[in-house]
């Protein structure tokens, strides 16, 4: 007969199991910038021939779409910096939850190359995905799915941040509730008037992340796209925050969330009956 889940000793192993995670986040945190100091520069983004692909998922994916398009370009893993850009449209603190935050990622050159080609040259063999795959596809499944397009982004002045990265759920967390609010803040104060956007560009070898927010020419950045308050307007108030995917999000990350869900809890009930 197996041993009772709330028996002595699987309460013990539970809680060494707990233990051994918390080490581990500690550890991941700090790697991740956690107890980093956040100090934001004056700097220029580059500017150039932007090919991407956009889509609304939770900030935590986005590093998945950007390895993605990497992969499809030709870049190494080691030549993703300063190649490699992700732009995030939204305020994560007034847009949250799994398919509400809206990204775009994709490879910057000075001006369009054989690379940017090859990428804009595949939408021939992309079927683009329905309302329906949008909700059902996992991120993976709908990333092929998505067609590339391309913009040419202006070089500007902008607030920059350099900020460790471990490309783990971790620097996701440092990246959507540190790093995106600061920079956004910033560009609101400067009193330019212009929509708030942040592009980052992360190197894996490096352990580095650079994030602009540019202090002009927002419009452009948003790449067509309504800025942040106009899309939480629209999108109202009952949507803004979709709790469901969060619970998701927390038991792939922290499995013993399972231990506390009604799922668990009513097979514990069970198991005592």
């Amino acid at each position: 007969m197996n041993e009772p889940r709330n028996s002595p000793q699987r309460r013990k192993q539970f809680l060494v199991i707990c233990l051994v995670m918390a080490v581990c986040f500690l550890y991941s945190f700090t790697t991740s910038g956690g107890f980093t100091s956040i100090e934001i520069e004056e700097g220029e983004f580059p500017g150039g021939s932007f090919v991407f692909k956009r889509t609304k998922r939770d900030y935590a994916a986005s590093q998945g779409l950007a390895r993605f398009i990497a992969k499809e370009g030709g870049v190494e893993k080691k030549q993703h910096a300063d190649v490699v850009y992700t732009i995030y449209f939204d305020d994560p603190r007034i847009v949250m939850g799994g398919r509400q935050q809206r990204f775009a990622a994709g490879l910057l050159a000075v001006e369009e190359d054989d690379r940017s080609k090859q990428l804009l040259s595949k939408n021939f063999d992309i079927h683009e995905y329905t309302d329906e795959d949008f909700i059902e596809l996992s991120a993976a499944e709908l990333w092929p799915k998505i067609k590339y397009e391309t913009e040419v982004l202006p070089r500007t002045k902008a607030a920059v941040i350099q900020f460790p990265f471990t490309d783990g759920f971790i620097s996701a967390l440092m990246l959507t509730w540190r790093i995106i609010p600061a920079l956004r803040q910033r560009v609101e104060q400067s009193g330019e008037g212009t929509p708030a956007v942040v592009i980052t560009t992360c190197s894996v070898d490096d352990q580095m992340c650079t994030h602009y927010a540019p202090f002009s020419m927002g419009e452009t950045f948003l790449l067509g796209e309504p800025d942040c308050k106009q899309y939480a307007k629209a999108l109202g108030k009952s949507d803004l925050f979709d709790f469901s995917q969060t619970v998701v999000f927390l038991k792939k990350v922290f499995p013993f969330v399972t231990y506390f869900s009604s799922d668990s809890k009513s097979q514990l009930q069970t198991e005592e009956l």
